[in-house]
């Protein structure tokens, strides 16, 4: 039993502690509210970012292609562009960095892969592209480049790259059709074209040296595909 003197403070004392607990609780919401605004932005996401390009998502750009230059098959350094013919390169021609395809693919049209501010890959196209290869497909949307940061690979990333040109870049250049082409040894890229419904269009018998063949791709996007 509580004292008629005793009463008021120990009411006070429970008030203070729910008041305590109850603020603790609220602070606590709060921390957890403002760790899933960080974690949703720092959630990968994919932007078209077009031509337009800030001077730090060129640099993240070249340091990704720099990165990602000696996987290719030649390597990038040893290209001219990303659409030239002759792919049987001469070694002795070859850069220390792949500075002509950089400044070649750079007007292309851009998709970003984001965590943050953080660019962890990119995809580039061009625009109503034709090529003798590609002459009974037709005019298409063609992927020149994919690369992805080494410490972000196994994320999904080129997958969500793929997605997002499928889905929003026919809709936005009124071209179903998207090709592009890889190496006959690319068994990563070959294996994700097929799986995507992608067709093998043309074959170029040692295109890249013996034994080494281009395949050009092509994918006509449904309305289904492009609503989803």
């Amino acid at each position: 039993m509580f004292t008629r003197y005793q009463l008021p403070f120990t009411v006070m004392k429970w008030f203070n502690a729910g008041f305590r607990m109850g603020w603790k609780h609220l602070l606590l919401i709060r921390d957890m509210n403002r760790c899933h605004r960080l974690s949703q932005e720092d959630e990968m996401r994919v932007q078209y970012k077009g031509n337009i390009l800030t001077s730090k998502e060129k640099e993240q750009i070249w340091e990704i292609l720099c990165e990602c230059d000696q996987e290719f098959y030649p390597s990038l350094s040893a290209r001219e562009s990303s659409s030239q013919k002759q792919l049987k390169v001469d070694g002795t021609k070859e850069q220390a960095l792949p500075h002509s395809y950089f400044k070649e693919m750079i007007a292309q049209e851009f998709l970003a892969a984001l965590e943050g501010d953080r660019m962890v890959g990119f995809m580039t196209f061009k625009k109503d592209y034709l090529c003798e290869a590609l002459e009974d497909f037709g005019t298409s949307l063609y992927i020149t480049t994919v690369c992805v940061r080494k410490d972000c690979r196994g994320k999904g990333v080129m997958k969500e790259l793929y997605s997002f040109m499928e889905r929003e870049m026919p809709k936005k250049y009124q071209c179903p059709r998207i090709s592009t082409r890889t190496w006959s040894l690319n068994e990563a890229q070959l294996h994700e074209l097929d799986k995507r419904g992608y067709q093998r269009l043309a074959v170029l018998k040692n295109h890249r040296g013996n034994g080494v063949d281009t395949i050009y791709f092509g994918l006509v996007c449904d309305d289904q595909r492009v609503l989803e």
